[in-house]
């Protein structure tokens, strides 16, 4: 799960740039290596699909915590979210 460290400021940046092809271009590698990574760990045919919800929630975490600063999530720290985020997605990785 996203912490407030580097990773979601560089999310940010992206996110924020994202009308520009270049910032566009590097947010989408970003997100396509997050979907491969978490394609890999689920094993139903539909993988693709439950991947990229997986990435749509990190990256609505992110703009959540770190753009519009909405508490709670602003004021977690990525230990304590880490937990609530898996209990979540464990369930894109059941049949």
């Amino acid at each position: 799960a996203p912490g407030a460290d580097g990773a979601d400021g560089q999310f940010l940046i992206l996110l924020r740039a994202a009308d520009h092809e270049p910032a566009a271009r590097a947010l989408r590698l970003r997100v396509d290596a997050l979907t491969r990574v978490v394609a890999n760990m689920i094993v139903f045919p539909d993988r693709e699909l439950r991947a990229e919800l997986v990435a749509s929630m990190v990256l609505g975490v992110v703009v959540q915590r770190s753009l519009l600063r909405r508490l709670p999530l602003k004021g977690v720290r990525a230990d304590q979210l880490a937990p609530c985020f898996m209990a979540i997605t464990e369930l894109l990785y059941r049949r």
